[in-house]
């Protein structure tokens, strides 16, 4: 007489009611929904080496310096670089183009010339980019401090700083000069126009020069700013 052995019926599992089947390697717990808390989780498990960060977040303290998607600030500080290149661009022409090309003219052809470039420059797309510049830049310092500062906060303050160099030298220097050149009245009537010409043209060189080279370093530093925005988000 031969003995049956009969085998147990193996687990069912998947069904209704018994434990629920988990690979053996699986961790035994429910994956978060957020992909935030869910990389938390695999970083924790695994090491963060091994387990990138999702797109668009970084750690708590990048997201309060400047990090995260884009928004506003973005905005402004992209319009703050753009109009500061816009002034650079025209103080840089001034030093290799506008005034080496005046300088080879005559006294009273420099004169007229320069005076009449200083009443047409004075229109409202040079004044937007001129003070919307310094506007825009110290708007985005301000909506960056209220994120909490960072890297990002100080390459903004540093640019705005340096514009301001700029600002403070053409208000203070350029225009003076400028308006001394104004007032020496039509150049055919100057008595001693190389002695007006000798009194405004080098000054105003330098002091263009220590605008151009100030701006163009501001742009850098807001660049570099717009790169860390870019680095976080």
């Amino acid at each position: 007489m031969t003995a049956t052995h009969d085998s147990p019926a193996p687990q069912q599992t998947y069904l209704t009611g018994g434990p629920a089947y988990r690979h053996p390697e699986q961790p035994n717990h429910q994956q978060p929904a957020d992909p935030w808390s869910r990389w938390t989780q695999r970083r924790d498990e695994y090491g963060q080496e091994h387990i990138p960060a999702p797109s668009g977040r970084g750690s708590g303290a990048e997201a309060a310096a400047g990090g995260g998607k884009r928004d506003a600030l973005d905005i402004v500080l992209v319009a703050a670089t753009v109009a500061m290149g816009l002034i650079a661009g025209v103080y840089y022409a001034f030093s290799v183009a506008v005034m080496p090309g005046l300088g080879a003219t005559d006294d009273r052809t420099f004169i007229g010339a320069m005076q009449q470039i200083n009443v047409k420059i004075e229109n409202p797309l040079f004044f937007a980019s001129f003070f919307g510049a310094f506007g825009l830049s110290l708007a985005a310092a301000i909506m960056q401090r209220k994120r909490g500062g960072g890297q990002v906060f100080k390459m903004i303050v540093i640019g705005l700083g340096l514009y301001t160099l700029g600002l403070v030298t053409t208000m203070g220097f350029n225009i003076p000069l400028n308006n001394g050149l104004k007032d020496a009245g039509d150049p055919a009537a100057i008595a001693d126009p190389a002695h007006v010409r000798d009194t405004f043209e080098n000054p105003w060189l330098v002091w263009n020069a220590v605008r151009a080279l100030a701006s163009t370093a501001a742009i850098g530093f807001l660049g570099w700013a717009l790169v860390l925005r870019g680095r976080r988000g």
